[in-house]
């Protein structure tokens, strides 16, 4: 393993999808953030988040989500509904204005319930809080700085603020790493990624840094074979606790 390692928040870090499911369904079918609960969304829509949840990287595409769970007439429809009938949602930044509205709202409303549905996956925080050197951890993201910093803080997670790149910067993470090639003086061999989503990490390791995928977040069902075939090497949550320890 490289020198330093960088690792995406939601799926490999923190355990967010309770979180993200309750704020993009009130955010996509306009309900009340401050009323709103898991409870009250029916069980098989919840089913067929947490089912499908992969699909999703930015924010915006959590309408998407929705919208192919809420039209289609079967669950074997909702991949292809997701992937052909994508909405245009005033492109992307009214649906990313309105989910991240939603998450400050449900913050300022109930702030203890907000970082109870974002819990850290307990291995991969132990692991983090007993790691050589914090300083040589970084995370990339296409989740808000202020949830990330939140979260880290609520559970004494000692990564630095300028280690953390999000998605006010940018929504491409090879974009993002450019940035902090060049910001931490690190060399592009020097510095490996982790991450759940397979396009995140097609589109890092093109511009040449070791990528891993984290099977221990929201992945599909086929992640390993198709990861193989885009060369992405995959990594369980063992094999991750030996890397770090080289950094």
């Amino acid at each position: 393993m490289p020198k330093f390692i960088a690792l995406d928040f939601d799926g490999v870090i923190c355990n967010s999808i309770d979180e993200c499911m309750l704020v993009s369904f009130c955010s996509y079918f306009d309900k009340s953030i401050s009323q709103g609960r898991l409870s009250k969304i029916r069980p098989d829509y919840r089913r067929h988040f947490k089912n499908y949840r992969y699909l999703v990287g930015p924010a915006h595409e959590y309408f998407d989500l929705w919208n192919a769970i809420d039209t289609s007439k079967s669950e074997d429809k909702i991949i292809s509904i997701f992937h052909n009938n994508k909405k245009n949602y005033k492109s992307l930044k009214r649906a990313q204005q309105t989910f991240y509205g939603n998450r400050e709202n449900l913050k300022s409303s109930n702030y203890s319930y907000w970082v109870k549905l974002n819990p850290f996956y307990n291995k991969i925080f132990e692991i983090l809080l007993d790691v050589n050197d914090i300083n040589k951890v970084f995370i990339v993201t296409s989740k808000d700085y202020l949830s990330v910093v939140d979260l880290l803080n609520s559970n004494n997670l000692p990564i630095q603020k300028k280690n953390i790149y999000s998605y006010e910067k940018s929504l491409d993470k090879k974009a993002l790493f450019k940035q902090l090639l060049v910001d931490h003086k690190i060399k592009i061999d020097d510095i490996s990624f982790i991450d759940d989503k397979l396009s995140h990490l097609e589109n890092v390791s093109s511009f040449g840094i070791k990528s891993y995928l984290a099977l221990w977040g929201y992945i599909s069902p086929n992640c390993k074979l198709e990861a193989r075939k885009k060369g992405i090497s995959t990594i369980t949550q063992t094999e991750f606790t030996e890397a770090i320890n080289d950094i």
